[in-house]
C-alpha cells in the first residue's frame, strides 16, 4: 500500500500513489470525514502499522504486508526470551533453597545428638558433641530464617511467572511460527517492489538521486 502526499489527480483511479487529498476526496464519497482519514494514517504511523518518509516536498506512507508478521515474530522471540530467564532464574532458587533446606536438616541432626545423649552412636562422647555444637546465637538464626524465607518467596514469583504463560493458547503460538515462515517469503516477494519504488521515485524525482538513495540504504 503506498500513499502519497501532493501526488496528482487520478493516481486513486490509476492505482497508482494517490495523494492524502484524493484520499480524502474518495473517503468523502463513501461517507467518511477526511478528519477522519488523516487521524486514521496518524494512528497508523504511531503504531507502526505504517511507514511514512518525507521525500523532497511530498510524504510517502506505505505498508508491506510482512510487517505485521515481522512484529509478531519479533514479540514472540521477546516472550521465549522472557520465558526462558523466568525458569533459569526458577531452577537457581530452587537449588539455593535445596541448599539451605539440606544445610537445616543437618543442623536439626546434629541439635537432635546434643540434646538427646541416647541417640548417639555407641562410643562417642556426649561433651565432645556437645562442643562440637555450639548453640547459633538468635541473630544467627533470624538471618537464616529470613534468608529461607526470601528463598521461598523468589519461588513463588518464578512460579508466578510460569502460570502467566501457561494461559497461552498452544495454537496461537503454532500460527505465529506459521506467520514467521509466510513473514519470510513475503519480504522476498516484496524485495522487487521496494525496486520498482525506487525506479518510481527517481523518475518522479529527477536529481534528488543521491537524497532518494539515502532513504533506500
Amino acid at each position: 500500500m503506498g500513499v502519497e502526499e501532493g501526488g496528482g489527480p487520478g493516481a486513486l483511479a490509476a492505482g497508482g500513489w494517490p495523494s492524502s487529498k484524493d484520499i480524502e476526496k474518495a473517503a468523502v464519497k463513501k461517507g467518511i470525514n477526511s478528519q477522519l482519514v488523516k487521524d486514521l494514517l496518524k494512528s497508523l504511523t504511531d503504531d507502526d502499522l505504517v511507514r511514512v518518509e518525507k521525500i523532497g516536498a511530498s510524504n510517502f506512507y506505505w505498508s508491506f504486508p510482512s510487517d505485521a508478521s515481522v512484529k509478531v515474530i519479533n514479540e514472540l522471540s521477546k516472550a521465549e526470551s522472557e520465558l526462558e530467564a523466568v525458569r533459569k532464574r526458577k531452577r537457581e532458587v530452587a537449588a539455593s533453597l535445596e541448599q539451605e533446606k539440606k544445610g537445616r536438616q543437618d543442623t536439626v541432626c546434629l541439635a537432635r545428638f546434643a540434646t538427646q545423649p541416647a541417640l548417639m552412636p555407641i562410643g562417642v562422647r556426649h561433651d565432645v558433641w556437645m562442643q562440637a555444637w555450639a548453640s547459633p546465637s538468635q541473630a544467627a538464626r533470624a538471618q537464616q530464617m529470613a534468608q529461607l524465607a526470601q528463598l521461598k518467596q523468589q519461588v513463588a514469583e518464578a512460579q508466578a511467572e510460569l502460570d502467566k504463560y501457561k494461559d497461552n493458547d498452544p495454537e496461537t503460538v503454532e500460527a505465529m511460527r506459521t506467520g514467521a515462515v509466510a513473514a519470510r517469503d513475503a519480504a522476498n516477494r516484496w524485495l522487487d517492489n521496494i525496486h520498482c519504488l525506487m525506479s518510481w521515485s527517481k523518475k518522479q524525482f529527477q536529481g534528488q538521486e543521491e537524497s532518494l538513495n539515502g532513504f533506500f540504504a
